[in-house]
């Protein structure tokens, strides 16, 4: 009985004082679990509840399969996609931020979207998420949806269902709430909250505690310790850490429009947007200055609007069958061009709306009805010229370098198709349009465009031309396209023969003068043109036919 007596004793003596040990570590816990948030890019006060979370459920499977056990450890990415799935909105909220978390941090993020993307349960789980509607829920929506702009490019419609309408309802003006408010309602935030307060109250019960042992104590050693705990605190304290900030760009509509464009990134993708319901007739209405002028401030409208107008464009630039059928959706809605003119009309746009606006309007005069509808509209074409020419006219849009390509190319797209989109340019009051296409010739970034719009005028416009005695300009712009023939190539040198050829039809005199003025270099501008047929020329089958 004695050495039985003994042991028990040494065992409870021996738990007791791992017991205590573990107390003492316990307190200095803060510091490896403030560390491993910081390591995994937890830089705010819910990183503290995360980690706390991970750790209990880390050591509950421990605690399952043995402290020992060589099974594969719980990490916080499987501890995240193993959250989703859970019934408490605290653990589903953990799940989606730790993964928009990790993704945010651009680091080994393929690798990360893979592991997302092969989970069906995660993705399925995600996509329900932005269906969610109530109050208490808008937080997680709002982190599934950052979570999903990420991983959409890599999701396929056909695979995921459901996925269209779920991103649909998301395009609603209403959910243009301010970001704080989402944060502010989030559960784990408001468990947070409380634990922060508890702390708090501690600390400054550590700190009075400290005051009267300075206070009683008569080594300054005693002041020296506790005025270094407290620099401790303060300096690793989560209470001067503060959520992240987040921008008009994380509103519910501006993902669920960037959620669309990466999507439309796939031609298959583009055939189910397709058979989706009200999906472009959604993100048409959204580009509505009008509509939405009193709902919502105007940063949050330019993001809106913007974001709208990418998956537009997205549509707009889309090729093979599918390219036109969208082509034909886009075109058959009746506000569209009149949206986008409200787009380069309205005072609070800026150039980062105009290019995107300016590139629909360019992709869908492409199709002769659009573009000869587009060409009826003055104001899109008043707007075009004043950006791409840089001169008067009674316009809010200001002089911008990296618009005058894109809206050079949807002026010259519509001018394809007759004399009226012609004669719409020349007449737009203000500008001296030859002069000064012509003097776009001598810059070698818009030579190509001014030259296809000059050839175009000049074909349908003759008699236009005529009148306003234009043939000075054209003589002087022939010279300039005969001196870059020589070293043009590409689509530029075809629309330098093209513009060439044009010219010459409307004052031929001067054409062959500036023909025989070639003659020290006839024979290697007929050698160019050789070369340019050569390179054009419609390659034969094996039957010898064209």
């Amino acid at each position: 009985m004695v050495p039985s007596i003994a042991v028990f004793y040494v065992l409870a003596l021996c738990q007791g004082s791992l017991y205590i040990i573990a107390c003492i570590l316990w307190l200095f816990s803060f510091f490896p679990i403030r560390w491993l948030a910081n390591q995994s890019g937890f830089s705010s006060r819910w990183g503290a509840r995360t980690v706390n979370l991970y750790y209990q459920c880390a050591y509950t499977e421990h605690m399952e399969i043995g402290v020992f056990s060589s099974g594969k450890t719980l990490n916080l990415v499987t501890f995240a996609m193993e959250s989703l799935t859970s019934s408490s909105p605290e653990m589903q909220l953990v799940g989606v931020r730790v993964l928009d978390s990790f993704l945010e941090q651009k680091k080994s993020n393929e690798e990360l979207i893979s592991v997302i993307t092969s989970s069906k349960e995660a993705v399925s789980t995600l996509i329900g998420m932005l269906d969610w509607t109530p109050r208490q829920d808008r937080s997680i929506r709002l982190f599934a949806a950052r979570v999903t702009t990420k991983i959409a490019g890599n999701l396929s419609i056909a695979k995921v269902p459901g996925i269209v309408k779920s991103v649909s309802s998301l395009l609603d003006v209403k959910n243009q709430l301010p970001m704080q408010e989402l944060l502010d309602s989030a559960p784990m935030q408001q468990s947070w909250t409380q634990t922060s307060s508890v702390s708090g109250g501690n600390a400054s019960n550590q700190g009075a505690d400290a005051q009267s042992v300075d206070g009683e104590g008569n080594n300054g050693w005693h002041h020296m310790i506790c005025c270094y705990w407290r620099r401790i605190k303060e300096r690793w304290s989560w209470s001067t850490l503060e959520e992240p900030t987040l921008t008009h760009q994380d509103s519910l509509p501006v993902l669920g429009m960037v959620i669309l464009e990466k999507l439309a990134r796939d031609l298959d993708n583009c055939a189910e947007i397709f058979k989706a319901t009200n999906v472009i007739s959604k993100a048409i209405g959204l580009i509505s200055y009008a509509n939405n002028r009193e709902t919502i401030n105007i940063v949050q409208l330019n993001a809106l609007i913007y974001s709208s107008l990418d998956f537009m464009r997205r549509l707009a630039i889309t090729g093979e069958r599918i390219g036109v059928a969208l082509w034909q959706e886009l075109w058959n809605h009746p506000l569209l061009l009149n949206n986008l003119a409200g787009v380069l009309e309205d005072a609070r746009s800026s150039p980062q709306l105009w290019e995107p606006a300016m590139d629909i309007i360019a992709k869908l005069s492409l199709d002769k009805e659009a573009g000869l509808e587009i060409g009826r509209i003055q104001l899109i074409t008043g707007r075009l010229l004043h950006a791409f020419l840089v001169r008067g006219g009674l316009t809010n849009m200001h002089y911008d370098p990296s618009l005058r390509k894109v809206s050079g190319e949807a002026l010259a797209n519509p001018t394809l198709w007759g004399t009226a989109n012609c004669l719409a340019i020349l007449e737009e009051p203000g500008y001296q349009v030859i002069k000064d296409l012509k003097d776009m010739l001598s810059d070698d970034v818009h030579r190509c465009v001014a030259a296809c719009l000059l050839s175009n005028l000049c074909a349908h416009c003759s008699v236009k031309l005529s009148h306003l005695d234009a043939s000075e300009n054209l003589s002087s712009a022939l010279t300039i396209v005969m001196e870059h023939i020589m070293t043009a190539e590409g689509k530029q040198l075809q629309s330098l023969i093209s513009l060439a050829s044009e010219i010459g039809d409307l004052i031929r005199e001067e054409f062959v003068g500036e023909l025989e003025s070639q003659t020290n270099s006839g024979a290697e501008l007929v050698q160019k043109l050789i070369c340019a047929l050569n390179s054009n020329k419609i390659p034969k089958d094996e039957k010898g036919y064209s």
